[in-house]
């Protein structure tokens, strides 16, 4: 394995120095054929995978719920921002990527507010008559009283 150094200049003309291995021309001697091979299975296991074309495609379509397409436009563009194109983004991100998108669609999917039932208006009832005895005769007023035998006049 050999190191790399790149001397550059910016387009401000500051100067830069870029230090890089590779083991494409690395000589193993003999006894240290194991190595290269150890080095490159380290490689491959630093690296993450990208995700499933079929998941790139259902944060794609996830934007749907949003009706406007400038809106939805945007917001592509505002998760592009962020994370990168959902065909370049790797396994270890996609939890991230979901809780943006539930967030920023939250406004989208949350069902529409019904509107609450007025209250009715009570009708006020009159007091009820206190229960009457049968064997009681109710009480009359003297003026109302119907003119009886005995004083009659």
């Amino acid at each position: 394995m050999s190191d790399h150094t790149l001397y550059a200049e910016t387009e401000h003309g500051l100067p830069i120095e870029v230090t890089y291995r590779h083991f494409a021309d690395f000589v193993a001697d003999a006894g240290t054929t194991h190595q290269p091979a150890e080095l490159f299975r380290d490689w491959l296991g630093s690296g993450v995978e990208r995700i499933a074309p079929s998941a790139a495609q259902a944060i794609v379509d996830r934007f749907d719920v949003i009706p406007d397409e400038q809106t939805r436009r945007m917001a592509k563009f505002e998760l592009i921002e962020a994370f990168g194109k959902p065909t370049e983004l790797s396994t270890d991100r996609l939890n991230d990527v979901m809780a943006w998108l539930d967030q920023r669609l939250a406004v989208f999917t949350q069902p529409e507010p019904t509107p609450e039932p007025e209250p009715e208006t009570a009708v006020e009832t009159p007091p009820a008559e206190p229960p009457s005895d049968p064997d009681v005769p109710p009480p009359s007023d003297p003026e109302d009283a119907a003119p009886t035998l005995l004083g009659a006049s």
